[in-house]
C-alpha cells in the first residue's frame, strides 16, 4: 500500500501522508497559471508522495478509447508512452485500460501486467521500465470524459480499496482544477480582450460608483479628457467646462436602471450614457456631438433629402449593375432553351423539364424588371392601354399572393378611358400594392382594385403638391386592414421606411411603386386610419388616342432568314450571350463577324473589305460605350443601321426614362425569336 510512511507503517502515518498529497495536489491546482504546469505538478506528487513509479495524463482525440494523446508525464518513461501511442491507433488495442476507462467512466486497474490480457500489447514496454500493477482514472470535465490519469507502480496488486479511493479523489479534484484553470484563462483572456476594444473606443468611458462619484477605470479617451481612477466625476466634467450630468439629474442613477441624457453647455453638446453593472457600479459613455448637432441644424431637411437621394442612387446603380449581368445570364438561359425546345424529337419529359427552366428565366427577368424599376434605370416603353387590361391579366397573380384567406373584389369601369404607360411597370406597381394589402391584413380580409375616369380640378390641385387640373384614370387598391397614423403615411414612399419587423421587410417595394408612377408622369397618394384601413391612390393622364395598342400575336413558326445574307457586326462582351446570337443569326442565313469590344470592332473592319449591313451591339462595353462605337462607325459607313441590346441602358441611349427616337433596341433578356425578329426590322427600315 502506498502513502504508508514505509512497509508496515502505522496507520496514522499513512493518513496524514494520504492528506499531504491531497493538500499539495491543490495547493497545486491553486498556484497554476496553464494545463501542462498543473498537469505535471499532480503527476510529480503523486509518485513523490506515494512512491509510484511512473504518472502521466493523457486526453482523449473525437474517438475516446481508441487515441489518447499524452500530454503530461513523470518518471522518465518516454519511450514507453510512445510504445502505447502508436498501438492505440489500432481498434482492438485501443481497448486497453486506458481507453477503457475514457470510455466507461470507471477506474480500471491492473493488478499483473505480466498477466493481465487487456495489457498483452505493452507488456514488454511494461516490463523493461519495472511496471507490474497500474491503475487508469477517468478525469470528467463538464459532463464528458476528457482524458485519464495512469499510475503504475512496481509490484503486483498495488492498489487496495483505499488507495483506490484517495487516487480517485485526487483525479477528481485534478478535472476539477482543469475546468477551473480553462474557466479563468478563458475570463483573463476575455477581459484583456474588453480592455483593449473599450480603450479603442473614441468616446469617454468610465467606470464610476454611483453614491461617491468616484472613478473606478477609465479607458484611453477618459485619459486623456482629465478622468483618472481615485477622481471624481465633478473633477471630470470640471476639466471640460461643463455640468456634471450625474449632478445635473441625479435620478438618472438612482433608479439603478440604464439611462440617457444629452448635456449642452458651453457650445458643447455631450451624449451620455449609464449602465448598471452592478449596485454600487455603473458603466458611463459620453460622446462629443457637438459637430454632429451643429452639422444636423446648418443642413436640416436638405440634408436628409441628399442622404435620400444619395442612398437612391448607390442602390440604383447597385441593382443595375445586377440587372445588367443577371440579364445575359437570363439572355443565354432563356435562349438555349427555346433552342431545345424547337427540336421535334425532343423526349416529352426532356421537353417538359425544359419548359420548367423557360418558366423560371421567365419570372427572373420580372425580378430584373423591379430591380430596373426601383433604380429608374429600365428604358420605359409606354404603350397606349387600358388599365382594366393590367387588372385583368393579374387575376391569377392576386389568388397566388394573396392566399386564401384575402377576397378580391374588382370594380373596372367599363368605358375607361386609354393611358400611356408600360404595362410591365403597371403590373409591378399592382403587385406591389396587392402585397402591401396582404401585410396590413394578417388575418385575412378584403382587397378592393377599382378603375375609373376622374376630373382633378384645381381645388384638389392646390390640395395636393405636383398635381395639375385636367382628365386622368384613377387606379385604387384598398384594403380592411389594420391601418397607418399619420406619422407613417408622411413617411411611407421613403426607400427603406418599413412598419414591418427587423428582418421582414425591405422598405423598397412602395418606394418603387412611387417611382414608377412618377417616371410614368402620373401621381399616388395614400388615405388611412388607424383601425379602419388604407386606399392607395394612382393617377394617370388620359391621352386622346382611340385605338390601344395590343402586344403582338406570338408566331410559332421558324423564322426565314431576312434577305440574302447580309454580313452584320456583332459586339458582345459575355462570351455566353455572344455565341448564343452568333449561332441564332449564322442559323438564318446572315454572315456574322464577332468582337468582344469597341476596340476589336474597329480592328476588324479594317482588316475586312466587305460592307457592314448591321451593327448589333451591347450598351455596355468595356473601353468604349456601345453608341460610341456606332458613333464612330457611322463616320466611316454613313447610313449603317445600329441595333442596340441591353438589359440596362445607362444614359447611353436613353434619356428621361424614354428611348431616343432614333433608337432600335433589344432589351435582354431576349429569346432567338425575338433577336431574328428585331434584326428584320431594322435590316428592313428605312
Amino acid at each position: 500500500m502506498r502513502f504508508d510512511g514505509g512497509v508496515g507503517g502505522e496507520v496514522g502515518a499513512k493518513a496524514a501522508r494520504a492528506l499531504r498529497a491531497l493538500s499539495l495536489c491543490n495547493q497545486a491546482l491553486v498556484r497554476a497559471t496553464d494545463e501542462q504546469t498543473l498537469l505535471e505538478s499532480v503527476c510529480r506528487i503523486i509518485v513523490e508522495e506515494g512512491g509510484y513509479l511512473f504518472a502521466w495524463v493523457g486526453y482523449a482525440e473525437n474517438d475516446p478509447g481508441k487515441t489518447v494523446r499524452p500530454v503530461a508525464q513523470v518518471g522518465g518513461a518516454a519511450d514507453y508512452l510512445e510504445e502505447l501511442q502508436l498501438t492505440w491507433a489500432d481498434e482492438e488495442r485501443g481497448r486497453g485500460p486506458t481507453g477503457t476507462a475514457i470510455r466507461t467512466g470507471r477506474p480500471v486497474i491492473v493488478r499483473d501486467l505480466a498477466t493481465d490480457p487487456r495489457f498483452h500489447p505493452w507488456r514488454a514496454a511494461a516490463a523493461q521500465c519495472g511496471f507490474r500493477s497500474s491503475i487508469a482514472l477517468p478525469l470528467p470535465a463538464d459532463g464528458d470524459r476528457l482524458g485519464a490519469l495512469n499510475v503504475y507502480a512496481a509490484e503486483p496488486d498495488a492498489f487496495d480499496q483505499e488507495e483506490v479511493a484517495l487516487l480517485t479523489d485526487l483525479a477528481d479534484s485534478l478535472a476539477y482544477g482543469l475546468r477551473a484553470l480553462r474557466s479563468r484563462v478563458e475570463l483573463e483572456r476575455t477581459a484583456h480582450l474588453n480592455r483593449v476594444l473599450v480603450d479603442s473606443f473614441p468616446c469617454v468611458a468610465l467606470l464610476i460608483r454611483p453614491v461617491t462619484r468616484e472613478v473606478v477605470a477609465a479607458n484611453a479617451a477618459a485619459r486623456a479628457a482629465g478622468a483618472f481612477p481615485g477622481r471624481t466625476c465633478f473633477e471630470t466634467w470640471a476639466k471640460q467646462k461643463a455640468p456634471c450630468p450625474w449632478c445635473l439629474a441625479p435620478e438618472l442613477w438612482a433608479t439603478g436602471e440604464p439611462r440617457h441624457l444629452v448635456v449642452e453647455a458651453n457650445d458643447v453638446v455631450w451624449d451620455a450614457h449609464w449602465i448598471p453593472v452592478s449596485p454600487d457600479l455603473y458603466m458611463h459613455y459620453v460622446f462629443d456631438i457637438t459637430e454632429r448637432r451643429r452639422v444636423e441644424q446648418a443642413l436640416g431637411k436638405a440634408e436628409e433629402q441628399l442622404r435620400h437621394a444619395q442612398k437612391l442612387e448607390a442602390v440604383g446603380r447597385l441593382a443595375g449593375g445586377i440587372a445588367h449581368d443577371f440579364n445575359n445570364l437570363l439572355t443565354t438561359i432563356t435562349g438555349y432553351s427555346d433552342i431545345l425546345l424547337a427540336r421535334e424529337e425532343l423526349a416529352p419529359a426532356l421537353r417538359r423539364d425544359i419548359e420548367e427552366i423557360r418558366k423560371a428565366a421567365d419570372r427572373a427577368a420580372v425580378l430584373t424588371r423591379q430591380l430596373l424599376a426601383f433604380s429608374r434605370r429600365q428604358a420605359l416603353r409606354p404603350q397606349v392601354m387600358n388599365l382594366n387590361d393590367a387588372v385583368r391579366s393579374m387575376a391569377g397573380l392576386y389568388r397566388s399572393l394573396l392566399g386564401e384567406s384575402v377576397s378580391v373584389v374588382t370594380r373596372l369601369q367599363p368605358d375607361l378611358r386609354p393611358v400611356e404607360v408600360d404595362p410591365a411597370q403597371i403590373e409591378q406597381v399592382l403587385m406591389n400594392l396587392v402585397i402591401n394589402a396582404k401585410d396590413a391584413m394578417p388575418e385575412g380580409g378584403n382587397v378592393t382594385i377599382e378603375t375609373q375616369n376622374v376630373e382633378l380640378d384645381s381645388e384638389y390641385a392646390r390640395a395636393h403638391v405636383s398635381v395639375s387640373p385636367g382628365a386622368y384614370v384613377m387606379l385604387s387598391v384598398s384594403d380592411t386592414g389594420h391601418g397607418m397614423t399619420k406619422e407613417v403615411q408622411e413617411q411611407i414612399f421613403e426607400p427603406f421606411f418599413t412598419t414591418k419587423p427587423h428582418g421582414k421587410g425591405t422598405g423598397l417595394g412602395l418606394s418603387t411603386v412611387y417611382g414608377i408612377v412618377k417616371q410614368s408622369g402620373g401621381n399616388i397618394w395614400v388615405y388611412s386610419e388607424p383601425g379602419r384601413g388604407t386606399t392607395f391612390k394612382v393617377y394617370f393622364p388620359q391621352v386622346h388616342e382611340a385605338a390601344v395598342t395590343r402586344p403582338a400575336e406570338e408566331t410559332v413558326d421558324r423564322l426565314e432568314p431576312a434577305g440574302g445574307g447580309e454580313t452584320l457586326l456583332l459586339v458582345e462582351d459575355e462570351a455566353a450571350v455572344r455565341q448564343l446570337v452568333f449561332r441564332v443569326l449564322a442559323g438564318h442565313g446572315y454572315t456574322v463577324l464577332v468582337a468582344d469590344s469597341g476596340d476589336e470592332a474597329l480592328r476588324l473592319l479594317e482588316s475586312r473589305g466587305e460592307p457592314i449591313a448591321l451593327l448589333l451591339t451591347d450598351v455596355i462595353l468595356p473601353g468604349m460605350s456601345g453608341r460610341e462605337l456606332a458613333d464612330r462607325l457611322r463616320g466611316r459607313l454613313p447610313g449603317l443601321k445600329v441595333l442596340y441590346m441591353s438589359g440596362y441602358t445607362q444614359n447611353a441611349i436613353v434619356h428621361d426614362g424614354r428611348l431616343d427616337a432614333d433608337v432600335a433596341f433589344l432589351e435582354k433578356p431576349f429569346t432567338p425569336e425575338d433577336l431574328v425578329r428585331r434584326v428584320r426590322e431594322v435590316l428592313g427600315s428605312g
